[in-house]
C-alpha cells in the first residue's frame, strides 16, 4: 500500500515526519496509536486520540460525534485514512477544532441531506486544503498576487522555479 508513494515530494514534506514515526512493516494502526501516545493527542474534550477500526463506530451514530464524544477515530485500512491519521499527528490542534465544529453542528441540526454551511466548510477543508505558506519577500508578494489573481500559469509554469524557493505547500487534505 505504501510502497507507491514517493515521500520525497515537497506536498509530503508536512506529513512526512508523522510517516517516517510510523512503522508500517508491522500493524500500521498499533504505530499509529503509539505515535498519538507519544505525542499526548487529545481532542478537544481532553479524550486521548486513538484509532480505531471502523467497526468501533456504532451504527446510527455519527462518524464526527463518536470522535468527538470518545477520541476514537475509525479507521479503515486504506491510504485516505492513513493520510488522515498522519494530518491528526501532524496538525493536531486544526483536527481537533475541525472534529469540534462538525460534531457541533451535528448535534444542533442532526444528519440532514445537506450538512450545512459550517459543516460542510469544515469537511471540505478537511478532505482537500491545500495549505500554501508563502515566505516573506518581493517575490513572496508576487506570488500572492497571482494566486489571488488566479493566474495560475504564471503562478505554476512560469514561476515554478521560484515557486518553490518561496512557498511551502502542505496538503492539509487527507483526501488530496
Amino acid at each position: 500500500m505504501f510502497d507507491s508513494i514517493d515521500w520525497s515530494r515537497p506536498w509530503l514534506r508536512c506529513v512526512r515526519d508523522a510517516h517516517e514515526s510510523v512503522d508500517v512493516s508491522i500493524d500500521w494502526k498499533k504505530s499509529l496509536n503509539h505515535c498519538a501516545t507519544e505525542m499526548k493527542g487529545c481532542n478537544e474534550l481532553g479524550k486521548p486520540i486513538r484509532f480505531v477500526e471502523q467497526e468501533a463506530l456504532p451504527q446510527g451514530v455519527s462518524y464526527e460525534v463518536y470522535i468527538h464524544e470518545t477520541g476514537e477515530i475509525p479507521t479503515r485500512s486504506n491510504l485516505h485514512d492513513y493520510f488522515n491519521a498522519l494530518v491528526w499527528l501532524s496538525f493536531p490542534s486544526i483536527k481537533c477544532r475541525l472534529n469540534a465544529l462538525q460534531a457541533a453542528q451535528i448535534k444542533r441540526d442532526g444528519i440532514t441531506a445537506a450538512r450545512g454551511g459550517a459543516r460542510d466548510a469544515a469537511t471540505v477543508f478537511d478532505e482537500n486544503a491545500a495549505l500554501i505558506v508563502v515566505r516573506e519577500s518581493d517575490f513572496g508578494m508576487r506570488l500572492i498576487e497571482l494566486l489571488r489573481g488566479h493566474e495560475w500559469r504564471q503562478l505554476f509554469v512560469a514561476h515554478r522555479d521560484g515557486f518553490f524557493e518561496h512557498c511551502d505547500t502542505w496538503l492539509f487534505g487527507h483526501a488530496l
